[in-house]
Formats: structure tokens, C-alpha cells, sequence
């Protein structure tokens, strides 16, 4: 049962205006929800968190990405004849029987 041993009680004061009294181990505290946003309410949530260790809502926890690795390397990184001085043209890939071809 572990972490459901920690439980803590929740009143509603208000439906207009919700005032919310949570009591815990911690002790009690009183929040108002500030508006009747979506926002205000996970703000509320993020408060609770703070002071009860409760879990933060998913919006509110740190992320972050992993490294990207692209699966690609550049073909031309230099000119490949001096005469040439201006781009390529436009590049296109050709199947061929023995491969592909950039061309």
C-alpha cells in the first residue's frame, strides 16, 4: 500500500469561487483557485504539489528531449571541380540496377 497510506482530505468552501482546505500529514492549508480557467486550476494543483509532495501536473514537469541524432550525412561538402562556382542545380535520387544515384 506504500504511497496510499499518505492520504489527504479535501474541503470545497465555495462553488462560485472554490476555496479548497487540504489537510495532511503536513498539516492544513487554505487555496483559492484564482480564476475559472483550465490554467488556474493546474496552478492550483502545482501549489498542492509544492506543499504536500503530491505528483505535479504533466504540464508542469520538467522535460527533457532527448538528443537527436540525424540519421543523414551531407554528400557535397566542398565543390567538387573549380569551375563550377554556384550550386548544383537541383538535386535528385535515381534508382539504378546496381543502387541509388544522386544526381
Amino acid at each position: 500500500m506504500g504511497a496510499l497510506t499518505r492520504m489527504l482530505s479535501v474541503e470545497v468552501d465555495d462553488r462560485e469561487r472554490p476555496k479548497l482546505r487540504v489537510g495532511g500529514p503536513e498539516g492544513t492549508r487554505r487555496y483559492r483557485v484564482a480564476a475559472p480557467e483550465h490554467g488556474a486550476w493546474i496552478e492550483l494543483f502545482r501549489e498542492i504539489a509544492a506543499d504536500f509532495g503530491t505528483r505535479l501536473p504533466r504540464n508542469r514537469q520538467r522535460f527533457d528531449a532527448p538528443p537527436c541524432h540525424p540519421g543523414i550525412e551531407p554528400l557535397l561538402t566542398c565543390n567538387i571541380h573549380p569551375g563550377i562556382r554556384d550550386g548544383y542545380g537541383d538535386p535528385a535520387v535515381l534508382k539504378t540496377g546496381s543502387g541509388y544515384r544522386l544526381v
